[in-house]
């Protein structure tokens, strides 16, 4: 059955029906009563029109991680991948919904959190300024504008800033983390060898080791005057004691007293530990050492040795006999392999003593 729809009275049959229509209320929300009569007969007809929605479709954002401090990030600005531009829907027809942006950061500046509009509703094509919107100067979207924030990171490691936007009743937030950086400690730590048995008055060197595993400049710190030389290489050359000793050029590294001024390293620079022996016998420094953030993590430990002995082993020269009178002697050389029992570096005098009056001689090699 077709229907046809007028402005003027009409006229039913028993066995008919009736369809009306009726220009809905301009508000939204809003209870429109038709009264209908039909002969004796009055009847009501509501149209209730749809409440204004606010709440757009949702716009997640999605969370940076193990960021750069204090950079400025732009949602969507293409530098990433899997971030949408947010295109503003599910309002109802011709709704505009306020826009509002809250941040971690205190200060309201457009340097460290902003939103800003492309009304694509109003024909515009490219997006406004930046701006953080307020009473006095609100923002407002509509279905298919365009909004695009931005967030600045955290001045600190391991610190998050967020950023709220509200369109209209949702609200969205984007988190931002900056990265934590390792320690810095090398890896593997450096373990000098320990040195006994050194010799008095001397410098003394440890071994050269490489040190890896530093992300940032670190300094170099001993206890009890430990000595540190760092060089970019690990030439040496080889000094009075035997000692291999860093150097550059053909000349040894300039070694500083590590714990009382600043000695600082690279990753995969070298180091040679130093320590400049007394006068002591039988006596053990121990120098803890402690590069960047790892303190105290190894120790280098010198010991010198007994006092030199003044007493050598016992020897004797073979006697003579059968020697012509009033004639220089010369005995066999002795001992045959050398003297033993001062310890190396120790000198004493030979006095050859005779019972007998006349010139005496005594010669030594």
């Amino acid at each position: 059955m077709s229907f046809s729809f007028g402005s003027n009275p009409v006229y039913v049959d028993e066995g008919q029906t009736i369809r009306l229509r009726f220009k809905a209320p301009s508000a939204w929300d809003t209870t429109q009563t038709v009264t209908v009569q039909i002969g004796e007969q009055t009847t009501l007809w509501y149209i209730i029109t749809i409440p204004e929605d606010f709440a757009p479709d949702p716009f997640a954002f999605t969370d940076l991680e193990d960021v750069d401090k204090n950079t400025l990030f732009t949602w969507a600005d293409g530098t990433r991948v899997g971030e949408p531009p947010i295109v503003i829907s599910g309002l109802t027809t011709n709704t505009e919904a306020t826009v509002n942006v809250y941040s971690s950061f205190y200060s309201a500046s457009v340097n460290d959190f902003a939103v800003r509009v492309q009304r694509v509703s109003q024909g515009e094509t490219a997006y406004g300024a930046w701006t953080i919107p307020t009473l006095s100067s609100g923002m407002v979207v509509s279905n298919t504008d365009k909004l695009q924030v931005r967030l600045r990171s955290s001045q600190s490691e391991g610190q998050q800033t967020y950023l709220s936007l509200a369109v209209g009743a949702r609200t969205e937030r984007w988190n931002i983390t900056t990265f934590v950086r390792p320690p810095n400690v090398p890896e593997p730590f450096p373990n000098f060898t320990d040195l006994t048995n050194q010799p008095f008055d001397s410098r003394v060197y440890s071994e050269i080791l490489r040190v890896t595993g530093l992300n940032a400049p670190a300094l170099v710190v001993t206890t009890n005057n430990g000595l540190a030389g760092v060089s970019d290489g690990n030439d040496f050359i080889t000094d009075d004691n035997n000692f291999d000793v860093l150097a550059e050029n053909g000349s040894a590294v300039t070694f500083r007293d590590a714990s009382t001024t600043t000695v600082t390293i690279t990753n995969g620079q070298y180091l040679q530990l130093a320590y400049d022996t007394g006068t002591s016998a039988n006596t053990s420094n121990e120098m803890l050492l402690s590069i960047g953030e790892g303190i105290n993590l190894s120790t280098w430990n010198v010991t010198t040795g007994n006092f030199p002995s003044t007493t050598p082993d016992a020897f004797s020269f073979p006697d003579v006999t059968d020697q012509p009178v009033d004639t220089e002697i010369e005995s066999n050389i002795a001992p045959v392999n050398g003297i033993t029992g001062l310890g190396a570096g120790t000198t004493v005098q030979a006095t050859l003593v005779s019972t007998n009056p006349g010139s005496n001689y005594l010669t030594s090699r």
